[in-house]
């Protein structure tokens, strides 16, 4: 897509002491500081430890300043999944952490937690007749009384267990970066890739119960209002404004009764039954 933001990157250097303290913090599994946030007036400064700052302007300009030492491609990496979802957010576009295909000029959305597969689904759709809009992060856009999901950066992300089913392995990964061992590729000329905006037909929230059985359920208006807000990434819960805006998007997509929940065993040889059961049910609704 066009992004409505702009990344400037400064020379490296130390990440100095600043004089206030952060209003959050996101913190890895072990408790440890992944991610910093601060105000700064009407900025947001998201400080990644031994990594870089970003600090967000409301006009979408986005500055950073890595440290020294942190190379390109690992700063490319956290601008794209960490602080544009957030940035976007602050402009208030709807985006939310999801995978999304095309099918037959409709958008199939997978949202759900890390490691559910919302990657898995869309690279396995895209290797057998869709078209890959999205990885890990969809924004979407309210236009002619519909929501349009908009095409993301041309890369792709997989845990090894995933690439190793999914990918052939003569393909080439994209440079690693220095804070996950998930695996990158490039989309382009390896999986068709979507070059226009595309109506939303579905959403599919994964469930995080262990089934054997593959299953698809509607989500009631109430259930579908949570499911959106909760996969909407939020950077300040004080900002009301924000919060709002964010409020009326999830609502708006709950009313479009585009909400679902998919169960599905989490093996590679059910994939197909997946496939075949989601394309039946996107032409039927």
């Amino acid at each position: 897509m066009t992004s409505p933001l702009t990344l400037r990157i400064e020379e490296a250097q130390h990440q100095q002491p600043l004089s206030h303290a952060p209003f959050n913090y996101w913190h890895y599994a072990d408790g440890s500081v992944w991610c910093a946030l601060y105000r700064e007036g009407d900025a947001y400064r998201m400080r990644f430890p031994a990594l870089a700052d970003f600090v967000i302007h409301t006009a979408g300009h986005v500055h950073c300043t890595p440290i020294l030492g942190i190379d390109e491609p690992t700063i490319q990496h956290l601008f794209q999944t960490q602080v544009a979802p957030q940035a976007l957010g602050q402009q208030h576009l709807p985006y939310f952490h999801a995978s999304c295909v095309s099918f037959n000029g409709h958008a199939l959305a997978f949202l759900g937690d890390s490691g559910l597969g919302k990657s898995t689904l869309a690279t396995y759709l895209a290797t057998h007749g869709a078209t890959l809009i999205a990885d890990d992060g969809l924004a979407l856009k309210w236009e002619n009384d519909t929501y349009f999901a908009l095409p993301s950066y041309q890369s792709l992300r997989l845990w090894d267990d995933s690439r190793k089913a999914l990918i052939p392995g003569s393909t080439q990964t994209l440079p690693p970066v220095s804070y996950t061992s998930k695996a990158r590729f490039s989309s382009d000329g390896l999986l068709p890739f979507a070059s226009h905006p595309t109506p939303l037909r579905c959403a599919y929230f994964l469930s995080t119960e262990i089934t054997d059985v593959v299953n698809i359920t509607r989500l009631s208006m109430r259930e579908a209002h949570i499911a959106w807000v909760r996969h909407s990434p939020m950077l300040d819960v004080h900002d009301r404004r924000r919060m709002a805006s964010q409020f009326d998007q999830a609502a708006r997509l709950a009313m479009m009764e585009c909400s679902f929940v998919l169960e599905y065993p989490r093996r590679y040889e059910s994939l197909h039954e997946v496939s075949t059961l989601i394309r039946t049910h996107m032409a039927s609704v």
